[in-house]
């Protein structure tokens, strides 16, 4: 099973993270906050996590904490 299956990641796929690339342990997708390009970090282990552009930070509760801000500031709750 290739880390991008890794079973923590389904809740933060459901949250709107789609990693695409693996760099050691971590994974990399585009960043759902900021919407920067292959920008999130995260460790599917851990469930540890960073965006290189916006410097949002944290593990899951932080995650969803943010992405219901980010949705609700869009419009989409």
């Amino acid at each position: 099973m290739s880390i991008l299956q890794h079973q923590n990641l389904v809740p933060f796929k459901q949250l709107g993270y789609n990693p695409s690339k693996i760099a050691g342990n971590q994974v990399i997708g585009d960043c759902p906050f900021c919407e920067g390009e292959l920008k999130l970090y995260m460790n599917p282990v851990t469930k540890m996590w960073d965006c290189k552009t916006c410097s949002r930070e944290g593990g899951y509760k932080t995650f969803v904490s943010e992405a219901a801000k980010t949705f609700l500031n869009r419009g989409n709750g």
